[in-house]
């Protein structure tokens, strides 16, 4: 494969990403300067986002030489560089470019680039360079080919993901799989999106030596940056770091520390206006907690070290609430009855078990209780699903309203519900089991569906079981309280069977 045929191929193909009449007329006033009247359509996007965008235009990284208070104070000095990028990037971030068969993974992707442009933009102020907003754009879009690449030619893309270690970072070792630099690439799309050709020799470049490609070097560097970070030490080592740094820019790995540290001051903040949740609670000591010992004393300030905290008890926060939730989910989904809200059959077994075990190690007596509805087919016949699942939630509530904390009621399966009462026997369980019927008996059950009210009887078999008589598994009392159940049904229902080994 190589450069002329992809390139012949992207020329005929409605895959290419368009960007919106807007970003497309920000880059012509940029470059160009060509567009005296503002259209409708920009104008539109600024008004809309002006007051959006203002506590970024605050922070460090998009700051302006005045104060933007009108959508035309972005078209004075350099204002434009800055809208350019922060309307790309908010585009970018949607992610509206991709596709949803695309193979590339899309999160894992906008998050590198985003964090690519951060150091990039951080770097060029490390390093003096003219234009850092330039760096920042370039390092943000420098990848963007291989997303098109992933779409057109995905067998070529495919060899690239299957590069290891940093060779997935050379674009030597790119191209000897595509057959051109991915630089080259990216800058054929962005030249589509209207950007000149000079603005984008730098990402063309495949050797990054020399002061004269300083820029090329800076998004050479970010890509293993941004890796670092988000992997660790996965597929790039901090002492390599620390070599290419050097061997980049000639800059000492003191001078490397103060970038990462400045980085991740400006990462959250920014991640949090994007929209790029996980990105929110990077910290330098999590980043570099293998290699805790490069720290001077002085690298973090105390104001550093208490956001260091901070940062760390934000996300234990986030942590304990997503497992509060995943158990909810996990008890919603695992062990509730999805109509009732009550515990399943599953959790029932394990309870029983558990509490037979208890009974047995501390000598109380438990009793099983297995109850179902009188002609509840008949029921669900004559008035519907939907009238039978209300009965049963009805049910569920009068019953959990009427036993004790440390009773287990659960929807067994059908119209059959199971109670577990731990230190209860004999005689105090037959007591037990004609209060449940007498409590369901003497119930009227509303009937929204059909507007009318209902009465119930139900079929109960129970069996009580002392220390001593313990059954050594609960299926053996589960299939006794289950038959006595039985048997209580072929007398006509409306009563209680105590069930006998």
């Amino acid at each position: 494969m190589n450069k002329e045929h992809i390139l012949d191929s992207w020329q005929k193909s409605e895959k290419i990403p368009r960007l919106p009449e807007y970003l497309q007329e920000i880059i012509r006033i940029c470059f160009h300067n060509t567009v005296q009247e503002k259209s409708k359509a920009l104008l539109d996007f600024l008004e809309l986002h002006l007051e959006a965008h203002r506590p970024i235009l605050e922070t460090n990284v998009f700051s302006t030489k005045k104060p933007i208070t009108t959508p035309e104070d972005f078209f004075l000095d350099r204002n434009i560089d800055i809208l350019r990028n922060l309307a790309l990037m908010e585009w970018f971030a949607e992610g509206k470019f991709f596709d949803i068969l695309d193979q590339i993974e899309d999160d894992v992707y906008k998050q590198e680039s985003f964090i690519s442009a951060y150091t990039a933009f951080c770097l060029s102020k490390l390093l003096l360079l003219q234009n850092p907003q330039n760096a920042f754009l370039l390092s943000c879009f420098k990848d963007i080919g291989l997303v098109i690449l992933a779409r057109t030619f995905p067998s070529l893309f495919n060899g690239v993901n299957r590069l290891s270690g940093t060779d997935r970072f050379e674009p030597v070792e790119q191209a000897k799989i595509i057959g051109v630099y991915p630089g080259e690439l990216s800058a054929w799309i962005l030249q589509k999106w209207g950007f000149p050709e000079e603005f984008l020799l730098p990402l063309k470049s495949g050797k990054l030596m020399g002061d004269q490609n300083t820029m090329s070097g800076v998004i050479y560097f970010s890509r293993y940056i941004s890796d670092f970070i988000l992997n660790g030490e996965i597929h790039v080592k901090y002492k390599t770091l620390e070599n290419l740094f050097y061997k980049l820019f000639n800059r000492n790995a003191r001078d490397l520390q103060d970038l990462l540290v400045e980085l991740i001051r400006i990462l959250p903040q920014q991640a949090s206006f994007f929209g790029y949740q996980q990105l929110e609670d990077l910290t330098i000591i999590e980043i570099l907690k293998d290699h805790l010992d490069i720290f001077d004393k002085d690298l973090l300030s105390y104001n550093d070290l208490r956001e260091e905290v901070m940062k760390a008890h934000r996300r234990l926060r986030k942590q304990a609430k997503e497992i509060y939730i995943l158990r909810d989910q996990l008890e919603k989904n695992y062990i509730k009855d999805s109509i009732t809200g009550l515990y399943n059959h599953i959790y029932l077994r394990e309870f029983l078990l558990q509490k037979i075990r208890e009974a047995s190690r501390y000598e109380y007596p438990i009793t099983l209780l297995v109850f179902d509805i009188d002609n509840f087919k008949a029921f669900n016949r004559d008035f519907g699903y939907a009238a039978g699942n209300e009965l049963l939630k009805q049910v569920a509530r009068l019953v959990t309203q009427n036993i004790r904390q440390s009773d287990i009621l659960a929807r067994y399966g059908g119209d059959e519900f199971a109670i577990v009462f731990p230190y209860t026997g004999l005689p105090h369980s037959r007591a037990v089991a004609e209060k449940i019927a007498n409590l369901i008996s003497t119930a009227t059950f509303e009937d929204s569906f059909n507007y009318k009210a209902h009465q119930l009887t139900i079929s109960i078999g129970f069996a009580s079981i002392l220390p001593e008589q313990s059954l050594d598994i609960d299926e053996k009392l589960i299939s006794l309280v289950i038959k006595a159940l039985r048997q209580s049904q072929k007398t006509g229902g409306n009563s209680i069977t105590q069930a006998t080994a």
